[in-house]
């Protein structure tokens, strides 16, 4: 139990909260969850919402120091204010003064931990830092939300649906929406079940994309890169995702040359298993040499997109052939 969560259940609150990280879903979870806390239902007298450059210092302080109306708590919600950043000392300097009957809640995007605001919340009130979830805990959060629906699903049928949907929480909520509409009265759901109606993520497509590739299946890779390019991805945000797959390639190239084994490198890196597994399998393709000169031939494709000097289709296409003529003359 968190200490959000611990102080909900109970009903003593800090001063002021933070909620960040890049697990969106779990920050809007805990902030509702205040928020339903603090603030009965309807109450827009005591609820105060502030984004972005909305969220001035001294309207935020003139806001608290105004008791609440008929209730026990007025709570002042800022999203995005950046304050976090830059701009935040004054406020920071009132953490210490912020009435009983006022509750802080800020929900960022963008921290710096060297702002005197993060360590003045961190002091004064709580901080919680919400990342994406590794997949024991998405696999747990997944199965009891569908418990809930009276619904089970297949140990496999997680696993897919992970590598189709990634770790994000908002994705797999949906995702998890269409499976429970899809099965109806039906109770079990099925790996089948997630083929037929989960949709791929761009990062999935193009780890398929360059498995073809790298097997030497050109002519399925480019009719996967085609598929990608009619379905309107920009080739650009293709190739960044390509960039981004060799980085981590490298990356378990490199651990695996030093004699890491899989578990080892995913306690080092931090890597979602059902990740790690796809990157350990494919790096059989690729040895060392061969992946920096991929990221190469990447990074030169971005500056001729980005000066002009070729057209962003064609770039991607290159990078393609690039990946088609790796060196095979590696073992993993």
């Amino acid at each position: 139990m968190n200490a959000v969560e611990e102080d909900i259940r109970k009903g003593t609150y800090r001063r002021v909260y933070l909620l960040c990280g890049e697990e969106d879903y779990l920050k809007d979870y805990y902030a509702n969850a205040l928020q339903k806390a603090l603030i009965p239902t309807g109450d827009t007298i005591n609820l105060n919402r502030y984004s972005g450059k909305e969220a001035d210092t001294a309207v935020l302080i003139s806001q608290s120091e105004t008791l609440p109306f008929f209730s026990d708590h007025r709570l002042i919600m800022v999203r995005d204010s950046g304050m976090f950043r830059r701009g935040g000392d004054a406020l920071a300097e009132y953490c210490r003064n912020i009435p009983e009957t006022t509750v802080f809640l800020f929900v960022e995007s963008d921290i710096d931990k060297r702002s005197r605001l993060f360590k003045a919340v961190r002091t004064c009130g709580t901080v919680l830092e919400l990342n994406h979830q590794k997949a024991d805990a998405l696999t747990g959060w997944i199965v009891r939300r569908l418990q809930r629906e009276n619904k089970q699903i297949q140990r496999g049928a997680v696993q897919l649906l992970l590598e189709r949907a990634g770790d994000d929480m908002y994705i797999l909520s949906n995702e998890l929406n269409k499976l429970i509409a899809f099965t109806g009265e039906r109770e079990g759901i099925t790996r089948e079940d997630v083929d037929r109606v989960c949709i791929e993520q761009l990062e999935s497509k193009v780890f398929k994309m360059i498995e073809a590739a790298a097997s030497g299946d050109k002519e399925k890779a480019f009719s996967m890169y085609r598929d990608l390019v009619f379905l309107r991805e920009p080739p650009l945000r293709i190739l960044a995702v390509i960039s981004a797959h060799f980085r981590r390639l490298l990356l378990v190239r490199d651990l695996r040359d030093q004699g890491y084994d899989r578990q080892s490198i995913e306690n080092r890196t931090g890597m979602q298993s059902f990740v790690l597994r796809g990157l350990v399998g494919q790096a059989e393709y690729f040895d060392a040499a061969a992946i920096r000169s991929i990221l190469s031939q990447c990074a030169s494709a971005d500056e001729m997109i980005k000066t002009g000097r070729m057209n962003d289709q064609t770039a991607v296409e290159m990078v393609l052939v690039r990946i088609c003529l790796r060196k095979k003359n590696a073992s993993v």
